[in-house]
């Protein structure tokens, strides 16, 4: 068949075959753009950390005014009203409280 000269001393398959060459820069690319993902990656964990940490500390002030407001309704409102008003809360109770019985009284009778 075919006789095919040795190949050159010289010829250096890592530098001048170009599949071989080719495939180590895209090797290279890869092992860099891993790297580059990694880092993106870490720096977005961190900051979400920090993100997680402002948003919890903003609930729970939220929630701890709600809270507040809510428990310092019924003083507040006591305290609008005044004694006047307290006069006026006792006597609508205390009225219904006759009406009740009235009530009861008749379905006796």
């Amino acid at each position: 068949m075919y006789e095919l000269p040795p190949f050159d001393p010289h010829f250096d398959p890592q530098k001048h075959n170009k599949y071989f060459v080719r495939r180590q820069i895209l090797e290279e690319n890869r092992e860099l753009e891993k790297q580059i993902i990694e880092e993106l990656m870490s720096d977005k964990k961190s900051k979400n950390k920090d993100e997680e940490t402002d948003f919890r500390v903003r609930i729970f002030v939220c929630e701890c005014c709600v809270v507040l407001c809510l428990l310092a309704l019924v003083p507040v409102t006591i305290i609008l009203i005044g004694k006047k008003g307290l006069a006026t809360l006792e006597a609508a109770t205390s009225s219904h409280a006759l009406f009740r019985n009235l009530a009861i009284s008749r379905e006796v009778s």
